[in-house]
């Protein structure tokens, strides 16, 4: 056996213990709603800015992380968006062709669209007269602006990060169907360069001309009536992003009460990989988890998919592009190499829109859907994989796509016998992580087994877990996996009999969550099975 790779499981070891004793370390705050950010100082911990949170307060310049914000508070921040303005340092925009005007109702508030009227986009009336907090937000009227010093955040304890901004964007219950505007968001670095520029959720060129800003080319058109067109914004906000700015127009502003409902920035972000799969490999991370089409095959042109392998895994094959080889006959791969010809797919067991199953994970088959359902069923989200075959991910093309840098990983999922075939089938499953030299860390049905290299090809060198099968009292297995920084690629891996009619390989919540802070003094290639429980859904 490869000595580094013997002492990097004795460190799997060790590291575990050691994890166990260590004394806890103080909570990281991951998640900031923005709102919560008003009438608190500069000088605030962006705990304890986080963890107040004024209902109706209005902001300032001079509290954490406001930058600059257009509104009717008073002459000097009544700017006519009809016109280029500053919007950041450095950074002038002109909103003129997507409704920008000189004219404006009220105040920005956290909450609330007036003081003591809760935001609201639930469908109910219970936001037309004053009372208590409804919804989590910010409450923005045409034409307001706001804009976020990043760095402050950064200085006052956010993680130091790419992270994701999220808000469901919605004419605020209490006018009904009244209204219409558009939603802005502009993410702009500290050399005045716009990087990115959404309206109604949708990401719209921009470009600069004569040192002025705009969006370009075709520009959606206003959201009208609450939940009608309502929309949801998810940008990327990359390491070297700034500032964020938000901002709402319309020539007419009667009636234009938008509500940014759950506005945050998400410094752990979930990377849903299924999410990939009809995404090519030059999108944008962010923006290949906004779409989650079922059924979509995954390929290797796809964002992350770096290796796909359809049967003959009972010989040596290259589980990376890095050519590193795995023989998984140890771990139950018959000689027969029998695979399914349907390739791994979004949330079913294949992408044939007739024969190939939905996602669930429940143990039984009980309520499972006729087959004639199956075509527009969708139940669980994950990966769906049939006996015998693999999947290998390229972290650092998703580390690459989405700023991430070097970032360290915790890959969670459920996997197991899917319930279409809880009565006949018989699987085992297996995840890899690898680098460019080797196999790092191996596990099967959730538990970490050792590893062997012999003539340049690794294999399971340890206890084999058994089948998961009719017989068995559980049909899946928790996967709870630390990623470290140096890892490059993570195989899923379905494996099965000779007979594979009903070997069906579910990976529910299939996901990468990136670990603010990283895991201190971890070895090179170490990788440590999670201690976590985790739940179902």
């Amino acid at each position: 056996m490869n000595v580094r790779r013997q002492h990097q499981q004795l460190c799997i070891a060790l590291a575990l213990a050691a994890a166990s004793a260590a004394p806890a370390s103080a909570a990281i705050t991951t998640l900031v709603p923005l709102g919560n950010l008003f009438g608190d100082s500069i000088a605030t911990p962006i705990a304890t800015a986080v963890a107040t949170d004024p209902y109706g307060q209005t902001p300032l310049e001079t509290e954490l992380g406001i930058e600059l914000f257009y509104d009717n508070k008073d002459v000097a921040h009544k700017v006519n968006l009809g016109a280029p303005q500053t919007i950041a340092p450095g950074v002038t925009f002109n909103y003129s062709n997507v409704g920008g005007a000189n004219a404006y109702a009220r105040e920005i508030f956290n909450d609330a669209w007036q003081p003591g009227f809760p935001l609201s986009t639930t469908g109910s009336t219970a936001a037309t007269s004053a009372g208590p907090k409804i919804e989590d937000g910010i409450g923005m009227h045409a034409n307001g602006l706001i804009t976020f010093n990043l760095d402050e955040l950064r200085a006052a304890g956010a993680p130091d990060t790419a992270a994701l901004f999220l808000a469901h964007l919605d004419q605020n219950d209490d006018q009904a169907t009244n209204g219409a505007f558009r939603g802005t968001v502009i993410v702009s670095d500290a050399n005045g360069n716009v990087l990115a520029g959404y309206i109604n959720g949708q990401k719209v060129a921009v470009t600069q001309t004569a040192g002025v800003w705009a969006f370009s080319g075709t520009i959606p058109g206003e959201l009208t009536g609450a939940g009608s067109n309502a929309k949801d914004f998810s940008v990327g906000l990359a390491s070297n992003a700034k500032y964020l700015t938000l901002a709402v127009t319309s020539t007419d502003i009667s009636a234009d009460h938008a509500a940014w409902s759950g506005a945050r920035i998400d410094y752990a972000p979930k990377i849903e990989l299924d999410n990939l799969f009809d995404d090519s490999n030059t999108t944008s991370l962010w923006t290949a988890l906004s779409t989650d089409t079922y059924k979509a095959n995954a390929e290797t042109a796809d964002l992350g998919v770096d290796t796909i392998q359809l049967g003959n895994l009972h010989t040596d094959t290259n589980v990376n592009t890095s050519g590193v080889k795995f023989n998984f006959t140890s771990a139950g791969a018959t000689t027969s190499g029998t695979t399914s010809s349907n390739g791994p797919a979004n949330d079913s067991i294949g992408s044939d829109p007739t024969s190939r199953p939905p996602l669930r994970l429940d143990g039984n088959a009980t309520g499972f859907p006729a087959q004639a359902n199956w075509p527009t069923t969708e139940l669980e989200e994950g990966i769906g994989m049939h006996a015998n075959s693999y999947l290998t991910f390229d972290l650092d093309e998703i580390r690459t796509a989405g700023d991430l840098g070097n970032a360290q990983f915790r890959f969670t999922a459920l996997a197991g016998l899917n319930d279409s075939a809880v009565s006949a089938g018989s699987i085992r499953t297996a995840l890899l992580l690898s680098d460019a030299s080797g196999v790092l860390a191996g596990y099967i049905n959730g538990q970490l087994v050792s590893i062997i290299q012999s003539g340049g090809t690794w294999s399971f060198n340890g206890v084999i877990p058994a089948e998961i099968n009719s017989g068995s009292t559980l049909k899946s297995n928790p996967y709870d996996v630390i990623i470290g920084s140096n890892v490059r690629y993570l195989t899923l891996v379905a494996l099965g009999g000779t007979n594979i009619n009903s070997d069906h390989v579910a990976w529910v919540d299939a996901q990468l969550t990136t670990l603010i802070p990283a895991p201190a003094a971890l070895p090179a290639g170490l990788a440590l099975m999670g201690l976590l429980t985790m739940r179902r859904r």
